[in-house]
């Protein structure tokens, strides 16, 4: 299991259904969450087989920025 996560630009729940509608586009996502008390809003993905790249194409074509972060 992958675990990936993003730094994005979503700063209200609004857009919480946006971010839905992309990850289930998405079959290997099992699980997913999104962290607005953090200063970086971050989004964690987890999943099978998951292309960072990819994910990140299709939340910019639904107006969201992200950024991907990595573990230390």
């Amino acid at each position: 299991m992958e675990k990936l996560m993003f730094e994005t630009n979503v700063q209200c729940t609004s857009l919480l259904q946006k971010i839905y509608l992309v990850i289930r586009k998405f079959d290997g996502i099992t699980k997913w969450k999104i962290d607005l008390d953090s200063i970086y809003n971050v989004l964690v993905i987890e999943g099978k087989c998951l292309d960072h790249q990819l994910i990140i194409k299709e939340l910019e074509i639904v107006g969201i920025e992200a950024q991907r972060l990595y573990e230390e």
